[in-house]
C-alpha cells in the first residue's frame, strides 16, 4: 500500500510551527526531545511536528503547513536536501564532519552535539579510580565521528596516567549482522588481559558487549567491567547485569537547541552556533560494581555483605559465613579497605536505603519494613547518623537534581 502525502490545513494561527527530526527509540532522542517541549512551555509556545520512534525520514512541506524552523538530526542525504530546499533556520542535531564542514552548505545551520570527548574522558577517571591496569574501548560499527571522539577523549585521558587502551578495530562485512559478529568480538574479549575496564561508544554497543560476554562466559563484572554512554535506561537496566552509563544531559541540549532556533527565527541570531550537551556524572549499576582486591577472604565478605544488604546483617554473620574469627576478618578488612566489618555492612545498606529514596516513592515505614529496621524511626536515627542528613530531605535533594537535568 502506498503511503498518502502528509497534507495540512489552511491555519490562521501565527504561533511558530517547527519540525523536530528526532528519533526518539533511544534515550537521548528522548531527552533532546523533553528539552524542547520545556523550552516551548517556559519561553514560547510552538507547533511541534514530529513523528515518534524511528519515524522522522520525511519532512512535511514546510511551505504548505507554514514551517518556521527545523531542528533535526540530519541523518540521509534525501533529509538534508529536503531541509536545505526550505530555506529555513535549522538547528542540526549531531552533525556530521562532512555536514560542518565550511564547504558543505550546512555549516549555516547551528548545532547541538554531545560532549563525546568529556564522556570519554569521565569514563576514563572513573576507571582510574578503581584502579584498573588494563583498558578497552569498542566504537560503533561505521566508525561514526561522535564514536571516534569518545575513544579518543578515553584513550588521551588513560595515557595521562601511562596507561594504554586496546580497541576494537576490525571491520567486516559481518559487523551488519549482530549474529555473525558476536564471535568475532567474544573471541577478542577473551583474548584481553582481565580484569578488564570496558567502555562502549554507546548504550545499545554496550549491551552487544555483556551479551557476547555471556557466550563466551566472560563474567561480568569480575573479568570485564562494562561502562556505556548515554544513560539509556531502557537498554541499562534491561541488561543482564544491568549496565553502568556516563549520563548525557541531553534535555539540557535539546532545551539549547531550541533556544538556538528562537534567537535564528526572530532574527536575534545570525551567526550559527554550537551548543555541547555536558557529561554529567556515571550512573553506576552492576555492569561495574567489581571489587579491586585481591584479597579472598575480603571478596567473599563483600560479596555475601552485598547480597545480603537488605537485611539486619552482622557481624557475626559475616565471620559465621567466612568460617573465620572476627579478628582475623577484620584484619584483613583494615589492611585492604581501610574500614571495619560494620562500617562496610552499614555502607551497603545505606546505598540500598537511598535506591528505595530515590527510586521509589514508599513512605518511610514501608521503606522500613523492606529493609528489615521494623519501626520508621528506627531506621530515620540509622539514616541520619550514617549520612548526617535526614531521609526526607535527602530525597527532596535528589529529587531537585532530577529535575534540572
Amino acid at each position: 500500500m502506498s503511503k498518502l502525502p502528509i497534507q495540512f490545513s489552511p491555519h490562521k494561527d501565527k504561533t511558530p510551527r517547527v519540525a523536530v527530526l528526532i528519533e526518539t527509540s533511544r534515550g537521548f532522542g528522548r531527552g533532546v526531545l523533553e528539552g524542547i517541549i520545556q523550552y516551548t512551555r517556559l519561553f514560547t509556545p510552538w507547533h511541534l511536528f514530529h513523528l515518534p520512534g524511528d519515524v522522522f525520514q520525511k519532512l512535511p512541506d514546510m511551505k504548505e503547513w507554514g514551517g518556521n524552523g527545523i531542528i533535526a538530526r540530519i541523518s540521509s542525504p534525501q533529509i538534508e536536501t529536503a531541509i536545505l530546499a526550505t530555506g529555513l533556520p535549522t538547528v542540526g542535531v549531531t552533525m556530521t564532519d562532512k555536514q560542518r564542514s565550511k564547504s558543505s552548505p550546512c555549516a549555516r545551520f547551528s548545532e547541538m552535539r554531545a560532549d563525546s570527548a568529556a564522556a570519554g574522558k569521565m569514563a576514563a577517571e572513573y576507571f582510574l579510580g578503581q584502579q584498573y591496569e588494563h583498558f578497552a574501548f569498542v566504537g560503533t560499527i561505521h566508525r561514526d565521528n561522535w564514536s571516534e571522539q569518545r575513544g579518543q577523549g578515553f584513550t588521551e585521558r588513560l595515557a595521562k596516567s601511562g596507561k594504554t587502551c586496546f580497541r576494537y578495530t576490525a571491520v567486516t562485512k559481518s559487523q551488519s549482522h549482530w549474529g555473525k559478529e558476536v564471535s568475532q568480538l567474544g573471541k577478542w574479549l577473551l583474548s584481553l588481559p582481565k580484569p578488564l575496564a570496558l567502555l562502549a561508544a554507546m548504550d545499545i554497543r554496550g549491551r552487544q558487549v555483556i551479551n557476547a560476554c555471556g557466550e563466551f562466559g566472560i563474567g561480568v563484572p569480575d573479568d570485564v567491567a562494562v561502562l556505556g554512554i548515554d544513560n539509556d535506561e531502557l537498554i541499562c537496566e534491561t541488561c543482564q547485569p544491568p549496565m553502568s552509563s556516563v549520563h548525557l544531559d541531553a534535555r539540557q541540549g535539546g532545551f539549547k537547541a531550541a533556544e538556538m532556533l528562537d534567537a535564528m527565527m526572530t532574527g536575534r541570531m545570525t551567526k550559527p552556533q554550537c551548543f555541547y550537551a555536558p557529561a554529567t556524572r556515571v550512573v553506576e549499576r552492576q555492569s561495574t560494581d567489581v571489587l579491586m582486591v585481591s584479597d579472598e577472604v575480603v571478596v567473599d565478605a563483600v560479596r555475601y555483605i552485598v547480597g545480603n544488604a537488605v537485611y539486619p546483617t552482622s557481624v557475626a554473620d559475616v565471620t559465621k559465613h567466612l568460617q573465620l574469627s572476627r579478628k582475623t576478618v577484620e584484619n584483613h578488612f583494615k589492611k585492604t579497605l581501610n574500614c571495619t566489618v560494620l562500617k562496610f555492612i552499614n555502607q551497603e545498606r545505606i546505598k540500598r536505603i537511598k535506591l528505595f529514596l530515590t527510586e521509589t516513592d514508599m513512605p518511610l515505614q514501608e521503606i522500613a519494613d523492606k529493609c528489615h529496621f521494623g519501626d520508621a524511626s528506627n531506621l530515620c536515627s540509622f539514616f541520619r547518623r550514617e549520612c548526617r542528613v535526614s531521609m526526607k530531605i535527602y530525597r527532596e535533594q535528589q529529587r531537585r537534581e532530577s529535575r534540572q537535568e
